[in-house]
């Protein structure tokens, strides 16, 4: 008896899981003994690695739900194999980091950045693409002062053209 199995096979009542010759001993009806031989070869599932990322955000399906943490994650494709046997895949995943980015900045009238003039106060985003493809997102904490400050002996910066008092009857203009 020659068969090919996927990880075992069961003959006369007994499993095999290994690749062998095998015999058993059978009696007929006239009580004589017959012997009959299992040549078996048994054939491992097909393992395949993969390995690839995706950015922060992102998911990918594997091991039966969408993954968005590095990790590695096993599938199993039934009867996938050409040889009919399980295929595995192992799928070694890496999750880009989230890059962002916070910059502080203080104008007299209005700020450009990333070619875009600012002209309130406020905070604003803006999404860069990274070299692995990934979104990074900057943000801007932007102050606008426009009109006149008072000081009382405190070191500034005064924006140009506006009015700055030195005292009740005096003032500065830049």
């Amino acid at each position: 008896d020659n068969q090919v199995a996927c990880d075992s096979f069961v003959w006369h009542g007994n499993t095999y899981s290994s690749s062998g010759t095998y015999n058993d001993t059978l009696q007929t009806i006239d009580g004589c003994d017959s012997i009959v031989i299992l040549n078996l070869t048994i054939v491992n599932p097909v393992l395949n690695n993969v390995v690839t990322s995706i950015c922060y955000g992102d998911s990918l399906f594997l091991a039966g739900s969408y993954q968005t943490v590095s990790g590695t994650y096993n599938d199993t494709i039934v009867g996938g194999a050409a040889n009919t046997c399980d295929s595995i895949v192992v799928t070694s995943l890496t999750v880009s980091p989230q890059v962002t980015g916070d910059t502080t900045a203080i104008a007299c009238d209005s700020l450009v950045w990333y070619g875009t003039a600012y002209t309130s106060t406020g905070t604003y985003s803006h999404t860069l693409t990274g070299s692995n493809g990934c979104d990074s997102i900057v943000t801007l904490n932007l102050t606008i002062n426009t009109g006149s400050a008072v000081f009382a002996g405190l070191d500034t910066n005064i924006c140009s053209g506006n009015d700055l008092t030195l005292s009740a009857s005096s003032s500065v203009k830049l």
